[in-house]
Formats: C-alpha cells, structure tokens, sequence
C-alpha cells in the first residue's frame, strides 16, 4: 500500500461530483486508455460484492503533488468511464484518466502484502541508462550548487517518489538516503522535510525495514508540527497507517501511486 507519493499536479483535491447515473450512459475504456492482469481481473471477482466496482483515481493531497487511490465503489458519476470484463467494472473518472491513460493495473503479492498497483511503466531495459544518467546529474549538481543545496534534494526527493511510483523500492532507498541526513541544513527544504521523510518511510517497509520505515514516519510527525494543519494531518495519516500495516491489519482501500 503505497501512502506518499510527490509528482507534478498541485492546487488540492479534485473537484466534487455529486449526481448518479447508470452504467450504461458511461463511454467505455478501451485497451489503450487501461489495461487490467489477469491476477487483477481473477482478485477483483473475488473481492468485489455485487454491484461494486473497482474505482480509480488521481486526487491532489498530501504534502505535496498527487496520490493514486483504488477503493471498492457503488456509485458512478457523470463524467466516469468503465472498464467492464468477464463480472468485472473498473471506472476511472474524465481527469483522473488523463495521469492514468496507458497504466495497467496488477494485483502484487509480495513479502510484505498483497495488493492493487497502479503500474504506469513496465519496461525494464532503460531502468539501468535512467540510473547512470541519474548519477551524472547527481555530479553536475554538486559541482554547481555543492552537496547540499535545495536544487539537489529536491532532484533527489522526485526522483525518489518517481522510483516508488514504479515500485522500485530498492532504488528509492539508495537515493533518497543521500539527501535524508542532507536535508536537515538547508534551510530552503524546511517545507519539504515531511514528505521526503515519508517517500523514504515508504521506501524503506517495502524493502523490508519496517522498524527504520516506522522511526523515520514518527520523524515526518514531528518536523509536520511546523507546518500548515494539512501537512500536520497528511503525516499523522501516514503513520497511523503505516503502523497498520505493520501489525499487518489491512482495509479495503488502497492508497497507491505515486
């Protein structure tokens, strides 16, 4: 379950839509705009109750950026769209579909738990070219603006959230551990500190290092004081449910994302 991600769309939640219409007035999904696995397809005929569907969704939140949300739902809306196949709806709505539009969506289980996935890229064979260019820009910045500059965790921050989003939690950790200690003298990064601690926390308990992922959560609590009420409950959500996850007690929804 994936509670932090940081990417580019700013300015809130989405707007509100408030009227029910039927399934059949919706304009369907096609293979281009979203595909489902067949783990995904089997799960969701197992989970899902009759007439709900699988709903996804990008909702602005968090620190900062976006988060991907999967949640059992009854209702549609006027401006949903429907994936349906074999006893099985996903919906996904007009604005959420332009961040998702070629995603595919998995049901993974791995050491940790099992869950729904937003996967927006599969290809695994650049993932080392991306890292070698990721490392030359680490240099270039660092001989630009130094070590420890809000240019280099800020680069660090995205790029992290970027790995999570793809579940690449290993890399996740490598990179955003370079800033974590960083981050604390610069003092144009004050704002950031919650969120980049919770991509790391994240990072962290799904490479298996629950009691670090938990330590450095309570850490995103506490430096949260300073902040803006948002921010301060965004962290305190981020705990309590990381600390869930940890005892291994799961709900029905699915916070995924970046």
């Amino acid at each position: 379950m994936l509670r932090s991600v940081r990417a580019a769309l700013h300015g809130g939640s989405r707007f509100s839509r408030s009227f029910c219409i039927s399934a059949s007035d919706l304009k369907p999904l096609t293979t281009e705009d979203i595909k489902v696995t067949d783990k995904a397809h089997q799960r969701l005929k197992e989970v899902l109750a009759p007439g709900e569907r699988l709903r996804v969704e990008v909702d602005g939140g968090g620190c900062s950026g976006f988060e991907y949300k999967l949640k059992l739902d009854s209702k549609l809306q006027k401006d949903d769209r429907l994936w349906r196949g074999d006893n099985v709806e996903v919906v996904i709505d007009e604005l959420s579909l332009g961040y998702l539009r070629g995603a595919t969506i998995d049901f993974v289980e791995d050491l940790m738990k099992a869950s729904f996935r937003v996967i927006t890229y599969r290809d695994e064979t650049r993932l080392r070219e991306a890292e070698e260019y990721m490392d030359e820009v680490m240099k270039i910045c660092y001989q630009i603006y130094g070590a420890s500059s809000y240019h280099t965790i800020n680069m660090l921050n995205n790029f992290g959230a970027a790995l999570i989003i793809r579940n690449r939690f290993e890399l996740a950790v490598k990179y955003l551990a370079i800033g974590i200690e960083r981050i604390l003298y610069v003092n144009e990064c004050a704002n950031m500190m919650p969120g980049y601690y919770c991509n790391y926390a994240e990072a962290l308990f799904h490479v298996g290092r629950k009691d670090e992922a938990l330590e450095w959560a309570r850490k995103a609590v506490l430096v949260s004081k300073s902040e803006e009420p948002r921010i301060q409950s965004y962290a305190q959500k981020f705990l309590r449910d990381l600390e869930k996850d940890a005892k291994g007690k799961s709900s029905r929804s699915w916070w995924l994302l970046w």
